[in-house]
């Protein structure tokens, strides 16, 4: 585990304030989520564990990587969410924590 997953989780990880919020718009939404600036997946990982589809967004490889050891529920993709082309749409985009 890198120094960048160690802070992140220590800093964010405990965090469950916002859930409900995101677990009431994700069942609203009808299609695939897109969690920007994911991290290691606090969000991302919550709701997919709750049945959505859930593509994950990061420019930190470190993070992504300890997302994806996580759990194989969700779609990991490696880039800067500002020079963003993914080729499909969303019901719900988020940024937690931003």
């Amino acid at each position: 585990m890198t120094v960048a997953v160690t802070w992140h989780d220590v800093e964010n990880g405990a965090y469950d304030a916002d859930l409900p919020l995101w677990r009431e718009l994700a069942a609203a939404a009808d299609g695939p989520i897109l969690d920007l600036g994911a991290g290691t997946g606090r969000v991302a990982l919550d709701l997919a564990a709750r049945g959505h589809e859930v593509v994950a967004i990061d420019d930190d490889p470190d993070l992504l990587s300890a997302l994806g050891d996580r759990s194989d529920l969700v779609q990991i993709v490696l880039g800067d969410v500002r020079r963003l082309r993914l080729e499909r749409r969303f019901a719900l985009i988020l940024a937690p924590m931003q």
